[in-house]
């Protein structure tokens, strides 16, 4: 029976009525993790060249990017945060570089950049981050002495002096193709400073140059140029007939170098 009104209600009542309660809890927490069930949500930037040129270095990077953070965010996300992506195209021009820089720099929900992928407008850009107090992770660059561990800036890529160490130390008899980054600088001071004299030292651009290599005839052709100019060297000298050995930085993992080069 139920309990009289105004008396004490019975323990069995008493039972009931408390797990009413509890289930009228459970539920109400239950609606209320709801709403929290929803992670919050950061962006990151990605800013490479996608048209022009260079347009192969977007179109690989991107894909890989966008996996990477949708197999991130399936495992829980990071710290507790969903991430996005946000792209934007610089073009392989320093000056666009900038202009999508200061667009990542307004953006409240952005928590750090990825890019650009190219020398000129990483450097280009990198003002911008470090005034925006915005991390930038720099990959597939190799990292200046100057610039390492300065600012906001991630380099990721091998120091250029201990590539061309590395590089050098490999070879006896050998031409340079190039020297105008930071990897071709490197190669040419270290070259000096053991007493290694190129056998020829030719920029990727001019007339000319096929024929300085193969009357060097050197072993191995050290290599500081971007992809397609790497490669319309490589095959030029391979169409010349010589056989020697092929060598540079993170360029020549390009796509393009591979596809022009055969």
């Amino acid at each position: 029976m139920p309990p009289v009104v105004g008396r004490h209600p019975s323990p069995r009542w008493r039972r009931v009525r408390a797990a009413a309660g509890l289930a009228c809890c459970l539920l109400l927490l239950a609606s209320c993790q709801v709403p929290g069930a929803v992670r919050p949500t950061v962006r990151v930037g990605l800013v490479a060249p996608f048209e022009g040129r260079y347009r192969f270095v977007g179109y690989d990077v991107f894909p890989a990017v966008r996996l990477a953070l949708r197999e991130a965010n399936a495992a829980g996300g990071v710290a507790g945060y969903s991430v996005e992506l946000v792209a934007y195209d610089d073009g392989a021009d320093p000056q666009m570089a900038i202009l999508q820089a200061e667009k990542l720099a307004l953006d409240p929900t952005l928590v750090a950049a990825m890019g650009h992928f190219r020398a000129s407008t990483t450097t280009a850009a990198l003002p911008t981050y470090t005034q925006a107090g915005l991390p930038l992770l720099v990959p597939a660059l190799l990292t200046p002495g100057s610039a390492s561990g300065e600012g906001t800036a991630f380099w990721t890529g091998p120091e250029a002096r201990g590539l061309a160490a590395a590089l050098l130390g490999r070879v006896e008899a050998a031409a340079l193709v190039g020297g105008d980054s930071a990897l071709g600088q490197a190669l040419l001071e270290l070259a000096a400073e053991r007493g290694l004299e190129l056998a020829s030292v030719v920029s990727p651009g001019t007339d000319g140059r096929l024929e300085a290599l193969l009357a060097a005839d050197p072993a191995t052709v050290l290599c500081d140029a971007d992809p397609v100019a790497a490669g319309e060297v490589l095959a030029a000298l391979r169409a010349a007939g010589w056989e020697g050995t092929f060598v540079g930085g993170p360029e020549l993992a390009a796509a393009d170098f591979a596809a022009v080069a055969g």
